[in-house]
């Protein structure tokens, strides 16, 4: 059997407010809201928690909104005309009839919006497949008439070329009739067709003094324009001596030299001095020559391997600086001297007890004064304990000696607080290069490692 949902509602001129309150676990995905125009229900399943209103007037079903707060939903309606109802539920004799309608006719507004989405969303299908036929037949319209044009400026272009060639060979063939006709003709004459085949022969301006090619052996004609701008073609060609090694236009440097027959070791240039060994630079510029030859593996693994053992032997040796000695790696003199430490603060531990428990029974004793002359010699002889300081302070405030009293305790604060907030300082034995570490013989000591 459901159960009924409490809920409180408030209104405006224009809008209604409905909680509904005490639906425990209440989700989006499990709360079913059902609205018309003058009905509401509220449906929970997992609590079989149900509320069903008869709206006293019509509300828009478009523009309502529910909104869920931890175990309360909140459901805002918008009246259709602005008045105020003073009573939410409808309890008219016709109250099923009334909601039949009310469910019916929202029944087919929900049907009639999905229709218009569906054919809204099938006009926005069909408008885009427009679109993009639009688009296809512009372009190729445009790739056609870009085609068309360029095969029309290459035929004239040619056509050009032809007719210079055949009005060059009409002019060789008119003079060589005139000199066929030279023989017969006087001296004047034949200055005249000289001079007259001179300026035949004449190319015009522009054109190159060399003897024209034939048809076969013309150039070909120049890139012709894709529309306003031209096209260009760029090749760059890389300074590499093997393919997949990397090129160094470092200016200045010398080409890589090729290693010595029989030896395996590269020569040495004019100029060149001796290498530093300590330099932190000579193992790159060794590895940047190997990676030039294209000896990769040397450059990469063998160097690196080398290094990684020297810096294996680095931390191995301040490993055993830094960490604390074992009772097998103690010497003998060694564990003599821990012994006569341990046993001197063994003595004056029982010293500084003994005679702190003095003083403390002198204070249960009642004996004010000799304790605290107990306790000051104590503190004097053995340092400033903040134990001593503190039970010191108070036979001082006992005693009406607020001054000292409070001097007591800031000391035993200070001795009990005296590590100070902060990193500690690394020592400076140990603020060292690594380059150092590698050239310092005692690091590399094969019997002090061990």
């Amino acid at each position: 059997m459901p159960r009924d949902i409490d809920y409180k509602w408030s209104e405006d001129l224009r809008s209604i407010f409905i909680t509904f309150t005490g639906i425990i676990g209440v989700k989006m995905h499990t709360l079913d809201v059902e609205l018309a125009d003058l009905f509401v229900k509220i449906n929970h399943a997992p609590t079989r928690q149900l509320q069903v209103i008869d709206l006293q007037d019509s509300v828009e079903m478009t523009a309502a909104s529910t909104v869920i707060h931890g175990s309360s939903v909140q459901v805002q309606l918008t009246k259709c005309s602005p008045r105020i109802w003073g009573q939410l539920e409808y309890t008219g004799e016709d109250v099923k009839i009334r909601r039949a309608e009310s469910r019916a006719r929202a029944e087919t507004f929900e049907k009639t919006r999905i229709e218009s989405a569906a054919k809204t969303r099938q006009e926005q299908v069909k408008h885009s497949e427009q679109m993009q036929w639009k688009e296809d037949r512009e372009s190729r319209e445009m790739f056609e008439k870009k085609r068309f044009d360029a095969k029309t400026a290459a035929e004239n272009q040619m056509y050009e070329d032809l007719a210079k060639v055949e009005t060059h060979k009409n002019v060789k063939d008119h003079v060589a009739i005139l000199d066929e006709e030279s023989d017969s003709e006087p001296e004047s004459d034949l200055q005249e067709a000289r001079v007259v085949e001179q300026v035949l022969s004449t190319e015009p301006e522009g054109l190159s003094s060399k003897p024209h090619a034939t048809v076969e052996e013309l150039p070909l004609p120049p890139i012709r324009n894709q529309g306003e701008q031209s096209v260009k073609i760029g090749l760059e060609f890389s300074k590499r001596r093997q393919v997949g090694v990397p090129a160094r236009d470092r200016p200045g440097r010398e080409a890589p030299r090729p290693k010595a027959e029989g030896t395996g070791i590269m020569g040495v240039s004019q100029g060149e001095g001796a290498v530093e060994e300590n330099s932190p630079m000579m193992l790159k510029e060794r590895g940047d020559k190997m990676m030039a030859n294209g000896d990769f593996r040397g450059a990469y693994t063998g160097r690196l391997s080398l290094a990684c053992e020297d810096c294996g032997h680095a931390l191995a040796a301040l490993d055993l600086q830094l960490k604390y000695q074992a009772g097998g790696v103690v010497g003998v003199e060694e564990c003599e001297r821990l012994s006569n430490d341990k046993e001197k603060i063994a003595a004056a531990f029982e010293t500084v007890w003994a005679e702190k428990k003095a003083g403390d029974d002198m204070y249960r004793q009642r004996d004010l004064a000799g304790a605290v002359d107990k306790y000051e010699k104590l503190i004097s002889s053995h340092g400033r304990n903040p134990v001593l300081l503190a039970n010191l302070s108070q036979f001082k405030l006992q005693q009406e000696e607020y001054q000292e009293t409070m001097k007591l305790v800031d000391e035993a604060l200070v001795a009990t607080w005296s590590i100070p907030s902060m990193n500690p300082v690394v020592p400076p034995k140990y603020e060292v290069h690594l380059h150092q570490l590698l050239i310092d013989p005692p690091t590399f000591n094969d019997v002090r490692l061990n």
